[in-house]
């Protein structure tokens, strides 16, 4: 049975490395984002129903941050296929009033709408 979404994702326009924030392990690059959660890919599966420490660099200073610093709970992983990696979601956990701040700037400037995603992409592509 799947999981309700309370928001919903949207597409990430850019390279958002997510990484082990103890380790520095790299986990795997965010595809899409929402104030609770987000999908990432990666070359190797990812533990499920495990929590994760994370830090993911911003691309610029937002709100006097340049890293997003959270913790994540792994909620499915799965192999796709098609593009030879792996799927992940994930469940954002405990955000501070400012990393929520934060995540929302970050959406707004650097994610688009799923629906805009193919758009976008096809009139940057005949430009």
């Amino acid at each position: 049975m799947s999981e309700k979404r309370e928001f919903v994702g949207r597409q990430a326009c850019g390279n958002f490395n997510l990484f082990d924030r103890n380790t520095g392990d790299f986990i795997g690059r965010v595809v899409n984002m929402s104030i609770n959660g987000l999908m990432l890919v990666s070359d190797e599966p990812i533990e499920v129903s495990k929590l994760f420490p994370c830090k993911m660099e911003l691309p610029e200073e937002i709100l006097e941050s340049r890293q997003l610093v959270f913790d994540a709970e792994s909620k499915w992983c799965n192999k796709n296929a098609a593009l030879n990696c792996y799927e992940t979601g994930f469940l954002i956990r405990n955000l501070s009033d400012k990393v929520c701040d934060i995540v929302r700037l970050l959406m707004h400037e650097h994610f688009t709408e799923k629906s805009d995603a193919v758009s976008t992409a096809s009139t940057k592509a005949k430009a």
